[in-house]
């Protein structure tokens, strides 16, 4: 599925070193790659770097086992050593199984670095290093206004992805709370599961006022898709960039400005609206994934945007259930029960922003001097600052539950001011997961996708490494417009796998 996390093994400090050697150096070309092969003899093999390479840069150290093409995870460590002689701290003290890939970024002065690879047997390999930018994000709304990062709210429910009717999920009834969040001002909702019930069921988004206020609605965007993961979501996204208003069974409807009233003890399902609401097809016969997103604007009486103040809550659950359940979840909104409200590390609820936002600043691209960023997923939390989304979750009360350092970036979508590129000829960009960044990955990811967006200019998608598609990586432009604003938006699918490596150049 999208967003489901892969088992990771802790690597740091399990080798024990016996000897060390020192092995063929390794020259980065003009995009910041470059590679070697080498054999360890029980010890390390040092590999100097002999490319400078600036601080705040990214460093991504890649292997490749030729000896059996298998090796044992816990036999092997990579690390990257200053020119005195200090190992630089990696941003995660765990490697992916499958792709092998550690993540480090530069500080200090330019300078030669040195690749160590450290084994218990012999073990012949090859070591990739890649150089790329590290970007300094800052949250936004979910309208990606760069000027405007507050009064926005994020909420994602993937957990649990597969609703089944043996898991604890569906122990309360007819229906299931998979999350719960607090709103305000710009809100975007996205949902990714799978039902693998043997019937149709209902998933269904519902906005409830507990304030003594009214609250008015505005639809911004709205897609729901059933079907094979990966196409459905990129269809989503590519919904969302063209502000497809998908129709539905909710009772918000475009063009229309809907009210939700001040909460009443005697009346709670008046505050209530149903912003989502609709069937999902089981996985008997078909596939059983689905998926969506709605985009709202939540405004006082006055028009401002909303913010929460005193009682004033307005809160979102996101349900599935039954196909008839509709009416009777609305009616007790204010007894429902939280799915699982005793484990606190499966619930995510609601954080600022459904975006980032980053400016490139005065970037020359020429032949000789391409233009490499990461976008980096939750495989690698903290490599890029100010990348990670924060998620609050919420008891049946409505009182904060904890928070999640990371909603695993899933859905995230990453928007990059590129305004002052300069360049003398045609800059072209480029998205990729290929073998430059990473030797393991062809072939392993098949649902790998990007989503993309140019201001003013069509949008464009593709299913990266996959095998109806068979593209490693997509050019969206061959002529970047310059010297005006230019945003380019990108959402990427299964962020916990490999970065996606985004290349402007000549």
């Amino acid at each position: 599925m999208c967003s489901k996390l892969h088992p990771e093994k802790a690597i740091e400090g399990k080798i024990k070193v016996q000897s060390n050697a020192v092995g063929g150096t390794i020259t980065l070309n003009n995009e910041g790659f470059g590679s070697v092969m080498g054999v360890a003899t029980g010890g390390y093999t040092s590999h100097q770097i002999t490319t400078l390479i600036p601080a705040n840069k990214i460093v991504v150290l890649t292997f490749v086992d030729t000896t059996q093409g298998n090796v044992d995870d816990s036999s092997v460590q990579l690390d990257l050593v200053t020119s005195n002689g200090a190992a630089v701290k990696p941003n995660s003290n765990v490697w992916h199984p499958t792709t092998r890939m550690r993540y480090f970024r530069t500080t200090g002065a330019s300078q030669q670095y040195t690749v160590r690879v450290t084994s218990t047997s012999y073990l012949a390999y090859t070591v990739g290093v890649t150089v790329v930018n590290a970007s300094t994000f800052v949250p936004c709304d979910t309208s990606f206004y760069a000027d405007s990062f507050a009064v926005s709210t994020y909420l994602i429910s993937n957990y649990p992805e597969v609703i089944n009717s043996s898991s604890a999920c569906w122990s309360i009834g007819n229906m299931v709370s998979l999350v719960r969040g607090k709103l305000r001002g710009r809100c975007r909702v996205n949902w990714e599961h799978y039902n693998q019930m043997d019937r149709d069921m209902k998933l269904g988004v519902l906005l409830w006022n507990k304030g003594s206020t009214p609250i008015t609605v505005e639809l911004a965007s709205r897609s729901v898709k059933s079907g094979y993961t990966n196409p459905a979501c990129l269809d989503i996204w590519v919904d969302c960039f063209n502000v497809v208003k998908q129709s539905d069974d909710s009772e918000l409807r475009f063009g229309q400005i809907c009210t939700i009233p001040a909460y009443s003890t005697s009346n709670p399902s008046a505050s209530a609206l149903w912003v989502a609401l609709s069937t999902v097809s089981s996985s008997v016969p078909g596939p059983g994934f689905f998926n969506g997103q709605v985009t709202m604007v939540l405004k006082n009486s006055d028009g401002s945007l909303y913010e929460p103040s005193g009682d004033g809550n307005v809160f979102c659950d996101v349900y599935i259930m039954d196909t008839n359940a509709a009416a009777s979840v609305k009616s007790n909104v204010a007894n429902n029960t939280m799915y699982n409200e005793s484990e606190e590390n499966t619930l995510r609820g609601s954080g600022a922003g459904a975006g980032l936002y980053a400016r490139l600043g005065t970037v020359s691209v020429t032949p000789n001097t391409p233009y490499s960023l990461l976008i980096a997923g939750a495989d690698v939390p903290l490599v890029q600052s100010g990348e990670l989304v924060s998620l609050t979750t919420y008891k049946k009360d409505g009182s904060d539950n904890m928070t999640l350092e990371n909603g695993f970036n899933y859905g995230i979508a990453y928007r990059f001011d590129i305004s002052s590129f300069t360049s003398t000829q045609k800059v072209k960009g480029t998205v990729r997961f290929n073998s430059k960044v990473n030797p393991n990955i062809i072939g392993n990811y098949p649902g790998i996708y990007v989503v993309g967006y140019i201001q003013g200019s069509s949008v464009f998608k593709t299913l990266i490494l996959s095998p109806e598609v068979g593209t490693s990586e997509y050019t969206f432009s061959t002529d970047l417009p310059r010297g005006d604003q230019v945003y380019l938006t990108v959402v990427v699918g299964d962020m916990s796998s490999p970065p996606l490596e985004i290349t402007f150049c000549n």
